[in-house]
C-alpha cells in the first residue's frame, strides 16, 4: 500500500510517491490494449491476406478449445477459423473488389446445397436433420467456396501451400513422439498408435493432415522450382512417411499410394512413374477395404498391418472390418428405403439397427494413454459415398458425385497444360489431393474434429479445378464461337471445299474436339447413371413379373423412337444438312427454308404415326409379343407412350440443328432430362397407379427432352414463317437411315417376340441384362456422335484420307473399352447385377438369370461398337447408302434363326447369343464400303492394331480370374470395385507397355490434325 508524502516532503519525493499510484492503472491498461492491439494487426494482417484463414483451419482442426463431452464433440480452432472463414467469404462477395464467381463451381456446389436441403426437408425427422444440414453447408459448400475465392495470387499459394506442409510437419513429430514414448492411441492394447493433436476418437485426424502435407511436398519435389527448394521438399515428403506408418492407417496408406501416382504421372516423371505404379497398382486394388486392430505379438508392425490388407480382400477380415462391411450393407439397406432423397441428414443411426446384420459390434474401442478406456456409437457407414446415398438418397448421390467427377476432369486437364506451360506444382498438389479424397471417401466419412481439414482440402482441389485461371498456368486459346465477338467483322462464309493445308490454328480445333468429347461424356454418364436409377427403380418396386413385361412393351414404343429420332437417322440425315445450309452463300435462307419444309412435316409425320400406335396398340402387343401374359396392360402402355412421340422427335430435330452448329451441352443432356422426368414421375404416382407411372413418366420425360434443349434452340433456329413442301432430297435421305435405324431396333422386337414364348419374367431378365451390358456401347456411340460433324465434313469435302483416319482412330479407341468392358463383365456380371438391382422385389433367383443372360449378351459388344463407328461413315455423305439397310436384315436373319434354334435348349440366354451373334455378323459385312477399304493397306494395319488389344485383354482377364476367386462370396460392392480396378490396372499397364499402340495419344493426334474448316 502506497504511503502519502507529507506536505513538507521535497518534490522528487512527491513525484515518486504519484508515479506508485498510477502504476496498476498502466498494468492494467497494459493488459487490455496489448492483446487488443494484437488483435487488431491480425485482423488487418487477415483482410489483407484472406488465405490465412485457410491455414488456420487446417492447423487449428487438431486443437481443442472445448474438449468433448458426452453429449456433443469437441469445439477446436479449426471450427473458429472456418466460420471467421465463411465470414470472409461474405465480405469478399461484398467487398469492393468483389471477384468473379466461377459459374461451373456455383452450379455444383448449389446442386450439393439443394440436395442437402431437400434431403433435410424429406427427413424422418426434420428438426433432428437441421443440425446436420448447417454442418453440411459448412463443409461442403461454404468453406470449400471460400477457398476458392480467397487464394488469389502466388503469394496466397506460397502461403497455403506451406501452411498445410507445416501442419502436417507439426502433427507428424507429434505423432512419432507418441509412438515412440508410448503416449498415443490404443493400438493392439499397447499405447503406440500416432493420432498427433487429434485424439483416440479421431485417429484419422493426423494421418489426412500428414497425408496432405506429404503429397503438396511430392508436388514441390517434382516440380520446376529452385533445387534447394525441390531438395528439402523431397527431404520432408520421405519423413513424413514415418508417422504415417505409425498411424497404421491402411486406408490412408492406400490413399496416399493412389494420390503420390497422379502426382507423379502429371509432373511427367516417367521414370518414377514406372517405379511407382507397381505401389499404385497394389493399393488401388484394395480401395475401400477399412481398418481395424489387430494381433501384436509379430516383430513388424507395419508389415503386419499391410499383410492384414490381403487378408481383409480375402474374406479374413477382423472385427473392424466385418463391422465396416456390416455398417455398408445397412447403408444399402436404407437407400433401398428411401431412394430419391434419402432418410435425412443425422438420421442414420436410426435405421441401420433395421438392416444391419447381427454380427455388428456395439461401438467401436477408443482409449488414449492416461485415459479411461470407452466404445465410440458406430454413427456412421464409415463410406462418405453410402452414407450421402443412404442419407440423402440418389439426389445428394448424384450431385456429390458430380462435384467430383467434374474436378477431377478439369483438374488434371489444367494441371498437365499448366505442367507444359512451366507452371507451378500447385495443379501437381490440387490433383494429388483429389485423388486421395475420392479414395479415402470410399472408407471414411465425415465427423470429428478433422472434418475441417477435408473441407480445406477439398476446398483447394476446388479452387484448382473450377476457380479462375491460376498463375503459371498458359492463358488459354479463345473457344470457338459460332458467332463474332461485338464489333468484330462478320466473316463472308464459303461453300465447303475441303480443309486447307498448313493448319496453324490446328490445335486450337483439336482441343474443341476434346472439350467436346469431355463435355459429351460427362453429361451422357449422368444421363446414362439415372438410367440405371430408373432401372434400379422399376426393378425394386415391381420385380420382374407380367407386368413389368407389360411396361416393358410400352417402353418400346420410346426405345425405338429415341435411337431413331435422336441419335440415328434424325442426326445421321439432319447434321450433315445443316452443315451443308450453314455454309452456303446465304446461310440464313438456306438454314430457314430447310426448317420450313422439313420440321412441319416430320411434326405432321409423327402425330399421325401416334394416332395410329393409340388405335392398333393391341394389334401391335399380338404380333410383337403374342405369348404375353397381361396383354391388355401392355396396349395400354404401348398407347400412353405414343403420346411422347411428336416430343421425341421435335427434340431430334433440334439436337441435329445445335450438333450441326457444334453446340453439344444440351443435346448430351436430354437423357438426363427423360430420365428425371421419368424418375420423379415415378416416385410420385407408383403407389396410386402401380407400373402405369413409369409408363406417365415415359411422356413426361419426353416433354423435358423438349424443354432442355430450348434455350439453346431458341435464338438458333430460324423458326418456320411459312410450311413449304417437304423436301424430296431430304426425304431420299431419310429413308435409308430410317429403314437402317428400325431394322436395327428388330434385334429387340425378335428378343421380344421369342422371350415372350419363356416363363413370365424372361423379358424383363433380358431387358435388364441390355441395359447394363449397354454402359460400354452407349460409350462407343458418344465418340461416334462427336466426331459425326468432322467426318461429314470430311467426306464433303472430298477428303478421303481424313475420313479414314477419323474412322481408325474412333475404331482403336473404342475397341479398347468395349474389349476391357466385355472381359469385366464376363467375370464379374453375378455381383454387378446384384449391386444395382439386387433389392426390393427383385429376388437372388432374378439376379442369377439376369447375369446369366449379362454374360453372353456381352459377347457381341465389340460387334455393336463397330457398327456404331461404321454406319456413320455411310450416312456422311451427300446421298446416304442402303447398303447398312441391307446388311442389318442380313443380321436379322442371323439373330432370328440362331434365336429359334436356341431357344429351347438355353433359354432367354440363347437368345442373347443370338444378339451377339446377329450383330458381329453386320459389323463384318459393314466394313466393306466403309471407306477403310480406301487403301489397301488400311485393313491389315487396323487389324495389326487390333491384335495388340489382345494382350491386355488376356492380362486383364487374368487378373479377373484371379481376384474373381479371391473374392468368392464378399460382398457385391468390394467385388465390383476391386474386380474392376484390378482388372483395368492390369488392362493399363500392359497397354503402356506398347508404345506403337496409344488410343489416348493417337485420338489426340488425329485431333490436332484437324482443321478450323472440320470443326467449326
Amino acid at each position: 500500500m502506497a504511503v502519502d508524502a507529507a506536505p513538507g516532503a521535497p518534490p522528487t519525493d512527491r513525484a515518486g510517491a504519484a508515479d506508485e499510484r498510477r502504476a496498476p492503472r498502466r498494468r492494467t491498461w497494459s493488459v487490455v490494449l496489448v492483446p487488443l492491439a494484437g488483435l487488431v494487426a491480425a485482423l488487418h494482417v487477415v483482410l489483407r491476406r484472406p488465405s490465412l484463414l485457410v491455414v488456420a483451419v487446417l492447423a487449428g482442426s487438431g486443437v481443442p478449445i472445448i474438449p468433448a463431452d458426452d453429449d456433443a464433440g469437441s469445439i477446436t480452432v479449426g471450427d473458429v477459423a472456418s466460420v471467421l472463414l465463411c465470414a470472409a467469404l461474405v465480405g469478399v462477395l461484398l467487398g469492393r473488389r468483389r471477384p468473379v464467381l466461377p459459374r461451373r463451381a456455383a452450379l455444383l456446389l448449389g446442386a450439393v446445397a439443394l440436395a442437402a436441403v431437400v434431403s433435410t426437408v424429406t427427413s424422418v425427422d426434420p428438426a433432428g436433420s437441421l443440425p446436420g444440414l448447417l454442418r453440411w453447408l459448412q463443409l461442403f459448400v461454404l468453406v470449400p467456396l471460400g477457398v476458392v475465392l480467397v487464394i488469389r495470387d502466388r503469394v496466397d499459394e506460397v502461403l497455403v501451400g506451406a501452411g498445410v506442409v507445416g501442419a502436417a510437419v507439426v502433427q507428424g513429430v507429434v505423432g512419432v513422439v507418441q509412438a515412440a514414448t508410448g503416449t498415443g492411441a490404443s493400438y493392439g492394447g499397447e499405447p503406440i498408435r500416432a493420432v498427433g493433436t487429434y485424439g483416440a476418437d479421431d485417429i484419422m485426424g493426423m494421418a489426412t493432415v500428414v497425408s496432405f502435407g506429404l503429397l503438396v511436398a511430392l508436388a514441390v519435389a517434382l516440380g520446376r522450382g529452385p533445387r534447394g527448394v525441390r531438395v528439402a521438399a523431397g527431404i520432408v515428403a520421405l519423413g513424413l512417411v514415418v508417422p504415417l506408418l505409425m498411424s497404421y492407417s491402411r486406408g490412408s496408406w492406400i490413399g496416399v499410394l493412389v494420390g503420390a501416382f497422379v502426382v507423379v504421372l502429371v509432373a511427367r516423371r516417367r521414370a518414377l512413374a514406372v517405379g511407382a505404379v507397381g505401389l499404385a497398382a497394389a493399393g488401388v486394388i484394395v480401395v475401400g477395404l477399412g481398418s481395424g486392430p489387430t494381433e501384436l505379438g509379430r516383430p513388424n508392425l507395419v508389415q503386419e498391418r499391410a499383410t492384414s490388407i490381403v487378408a481383409s480382400v480375402s474374406g479374413q477380415a477382423d472385427q473392424s472390418v466385418g463391422d465396416r462391411y456390416g455398417l455398408w450393407q445397412a447403408a444399402t439397406g436404407i437407400w433401398a428405403e428411401h431412394p430419391v432423397s434419402g432418410i435425412g441428414l443425422r438420421a442414420f443411426p436410426e435405421g441401420r439397427d433395421a438392416h444391419a446384420p447381427l454380427a455388428l459390434s456395439s461401438g467401436s474401442d477408443v482409449q488414449l494413454s492416461g485415459e479411461r478406456f470407452h466404445r465410440e456409437p458406430l454413427l456412421s457407414p464409415h463410406s462418405l459415398y453410402l452414407l450421402v446415398l443412404a442419407e440423402q438418397g440418389v439426389l445428394g448421390a448424384i450431385a456429390l458425385v458430380a462435384l467430383l467427377v467434374v474436378a477431377l476432369v478439369a483438374g488434371l486437364h489444367r494441371a498437365v497444360r499448366s505442367v507444359r506451360g512451366g507452371g507451378g506444382a500447385s495443379g501437381v498438389a490440387a490433383c494429388g489431393l483429389l485423388v486421395f479424397l475420392l479414395v479415402t471417401f470410399v472408407y471414411g466419412d465425415i465427423g470429428g474434429p478433422s472434418s475441417t481439414a477435408i473441407a480445406v482440402g477439398l476446398g483447394l482441389t476446388l479452387w484448382w479445378s473450377l476457380g479462375s485461371r491460376h498463375p503459371g498456368e498458359p492463358v488459354p486459346t479463345p473457344a470457338i464461337r459460332l458467332r463474332p465477338e461485338p464489333g468484330a467483322a462478320t466473316p463472308t462464309p464459303a461453300k465447303v471445299t475441303g480443309p486447307p493445308d498448313g493448319a496453324g490454328t490446328s490445335s486450337r480445333s483439336g482441343r474443341f474436339l476434346v472439350r467436346a468429347s469431355i463435355l459429351s461424356i460427362a453429361l451422357v454418364t449422368f444421363g446414362s447413371l439415372l438410367g440405371l436409377v430408373r432401372d434400379l427403380l422399376v426393378a425394386g418396386l415391381f420385380g420382374a413379373t407380367a407386368q413389368t413385361d407389360a411396361f416393358l412393351l410400352g417402353w418400346m414404343v420410346t426405345e425405338t423412337a429415341q435411337p431413331l429420332l435422336i441419335e440415328g437417322a434424325m442426326a445421321l440425315v439432319f447434321v450433315p444438312a445443316f452443315v451443308r445450309a450453314a455454309a452456303a452463300e446465304d446461310p440464313k435462307r438456306a438454314l430457314r427454308e430447310l426448317v420450313e419444309r422439313s420440321l412441319p412435316a416430320i411434326a405432321l409425320v409423327l402425330v399421325a404415326l401416334s394416332v395410329l400406335v393409340v388405335i392398333f396398340a393391341p394389334f401391335l402387343v399380338g404380333v410383337i409379343a403374342p405369348g404375353l401374359a397381361d396383354p391388355a396392360l401392355a396396349a395400354t402402355s404401348m398407347r400412353v407412350a405414343a403420346l411422347g412421340l411428336v416430343f421425341i422427335g421435335v427434340a431430334g430435330y433440334l439436337s441435329a440443328f445445335l450438333r450441326g452448329h457444334d453446340v453439344f451441352g444440351p443435346p448430351a443432356a436430354v437423357s438426363t432430362a427423360c430420365n428425371v422426368g421419368l424418375i420423379v414421375t415415378l416416385v410420385a404416382l407408383h403407389q396410386r397407379i402401380g407400373v402405369l407411372a413409369a409408363v406417365i413418366g415415359i411422356v413426361v420425360g419426353t416433354v423435358c427432352m423438349v424443354a432442355v434443349l430450348l434455350p439453346s434452340a431458341w435464338r438458333r433456329v430460324p423458326w418456320p414463317r411459312r410450311i413449304r413442301r417437304f423436301d424430296a432430297v431430304v426425304l431420299a435421305a431419310l429413308l435409308p437411315v430410317g429403314a437402317y435405324i428400325l431394322l436395327r431396333q428388330g434385334q429387340i422386337y425378335i428378343e421380344r417376340f421369342l422371350g415372350s414364348w419363356l416363363e413370365p419374367g424372361s423379358i424383363s431378365h433380358l431387358n435388364y441384362a441390355q441395359k447394363v451390358g449397354q454402359l460400354p456401347a452407349t460409350l462407343a456411340l458418344l465418340i461416334a456422335t462427336v466426331t459425326f460433324p468432322v467426318l461429314a465434313r470430311s467426306a464433303a469435302a472430298g477428303r478421303t484420307d481424313r475420313v479414314r483416319a477419323r474412322l481408325v482412330t474412333d475404331l482403336h479407341v473404342i475397341t479398347a473399352i468395349v474389349l476391357l468392358s466385355t472381359a469385366f463383365l464376363v467375370l464379374f456380371a453375378g455381383p454387378v447385377v446384384d449391386l444395382l438391382l439386387g433389392r426390393g422385389n427383385f429376388t437372388p433367383e432374378d439376379v442369377s438369370a439376369t447375369a446369366g443372360i449379362l454374360q453372353v449378351y456381352v459377347l457381341g459388344l465389340v460387334g455393336q461398337g463397330v457398327v456404331e463407328v461404321l454406319c456413320r461413315s455411310f450416312f456422311s455423305r451427300d446421298r446416304p447408302s442402303w447398303y447398312p439397310a441391307v446388311v442389318m436384315v442380313g443380321g436379322l436373319v442371323v439373330t432370328a434363326v440362331v434365336g429359334a434354334l436356341l431357344l429351347g435348349s438355353l433359354g432367354a440366354p440363347g437368345i442373347a447369343l443370338a444378339n451377339a451373334a446377329g450383330i458381329t455378323a453386320v459389323a463384318l459385312l459393314l466394313v466393306p464400303g466403309s471407306g477403310l477399304d480406301l487403301d489397301r493397306r488400311a485393313l491389315p494395319r487396323l487389324a495389326r492394331s487390333a491384335s495388340l488389344l489382345l494382350l491386355p485383354t488376356a492380362a486383364a482377364a487374368a487378373a479377373g480370374v484371379f481376384l474373381a476367386g479371391v473374392l468368392d462370396g464378399a460382398p457385391p460392392l468390394r467385388a465390383v470395385l476391386v474386380g474392376g480396378t484390378g482388372m483395368t490396372i492390369a488392362f493399363g499397364l500392359v497397354l503402356l507397355a506398347h508404345e506403337r499402340w496409344m488410343p489416348g495419344r493417337a485420338l489426340l493426334a488425329r485431333a490436332r490434325t484437324s482443321t478450323p474448316e472440320e470443326v467449326r
